[in-house]
């Protein structure tokens, strides 16, 4: 090695910590898909998830992203834990939906849950705890109320918001039209507004793409994520809709056989409240569903929409912590 090389080789090894690459990367998960009278869903395994002891988590994402938007929280786990992690219809690589008939337009939560149970089966998970983050958490709280019980060792909520009467009636009657409109423009106008969407994104406090490399990065990789379901992204909202009414009495349902860790970053709090969904509904309905005293609530000061990302290590912390403990939770 010249001299000159080995005073650059340090400078290289450091410029080529920060190049991300989209996707997963190679190697360091399986692919595979469950096919369904409504098209391939897709999903990825890391690590033996098919072990007879242990448990696997069962990762679900938030809209609109992929399975991707969890490979920092699992890199973080350090192999802690084996996972599935699940596209939903239309999202990553699963299929666009495909309904029965013209009324049949979005695969309802309770159908979605019921597939992430197939594949479960599928790979022989015996045990598992499920996490969702943001609409992620709805399915997550379904997947958990199928479950037979002794099953499921815990569910972990994150950012979960549930939407009250008022709520509901926007999203299903001016939010979904208005995502059902979205179209591609010539100007690529929509990548600069699929990059500037704070849903699920990897935001700081204000908001706003952070200039951390690693944030950088996710944010990339969220506006191709974004640019996949842009026609098809809406049918998320309207499951999410849907599911509104029985939710919490499926979450109770759930409380009763499991633990449950519910996450959510003060930020993103802050973020729900300027775009009219009440958080106090939430935090009330929490209050009536988890009433078993195995739940704990913890709120990350400072963390938004992009927790999942930018706090992933220390998310990833809380999870190993929560699944390791033996004794009853404390709510805070």
């Amino acid at each position: 090695m010249t001299l000159l090389h080995s005073l650059l080789a340090p400078l290289l090894l450091a410029a080529g910590a920060f190049c991300e690459p989209m996707g997963w990367p190679t190697g360091s998960v399986k692919h595979r898909f469950l096919d369904t009278p409504n098209g391939q869903l897709h999903y990825v395994v890391g690590g033996r998830v098919s072990q007879l002891f242990g448990t696997t988590l069962v990762l679900l994402h938030s809209h609109p992203r992929s399975t991707t938007e969890f490979k920092y929280f699992t890199r973080d786990l350090d192999g802690r834990f084996p996972f599935v992690a699940v596209d939903y219809f239309g999202m990553g690589l699963s299929e666009d939906y495909l309904g029965a008939n013209a009324s049949d337009q979005f695969c309802t939560v309770e159908a979605y849950a019921a597939y992430i149970l197939k594949i479960l089966d599928k790979e022989w998970v015996h045990r598992f705890a499920v996490m969702g983050n943001l609409k992620g958490a709805h399915n997550a709280a379904e997947v958990a109320a199928q479950a037979r019980p002794g099953r499921v060792a815990a569910v972990v909520y994150v950012n979960t918001i549930i939407l009250d009467a008022k709520a509901k009636d926007f999203i299903e009657h001016v939010f979904v039209p208005m995502e059902q409109k979205v179209q591609l423009h010539a100007n690529g106008s929509q990548l600069l507004d699929a990059w500037n969407d704070p849903s699920a994104a990897a935001m700081g406090p204000d908001g706003k793409p952070s200039s951390e490399a690693r944030d950088l990065h996710a944010n990339e990789e969220k506006v191709v994520d974004e640019l996949r379901c842009l026609s098809t992204g809406w049918q998320y909202s309207a499951a999410w809709a849907a599911y509104t009414e029985v939710q919490p009495a499926r979450m109770a349902k759930a409380d009763a056989n499991t633990r449950s860790l519910v996450l959510f970053g003060q930020s993103a709090l802050d973020q729900f409240k300027t775009f009219g969904l009440d958080s106090k509904h939430t935090f009330d309905v929490l209050d009536q569903a988890l009433t078993h005293g195995h739940n704990a609530t913890r709120i990350v000061p400072e963390a938004g929409q992009g927790m999942i990302i930018q706090n992933s290590t220390l998310l990833g912390h809380m999870v190993t912590e929560f699944l390791g403990s033996q004794a009853d939770a404390v709510v805070v």
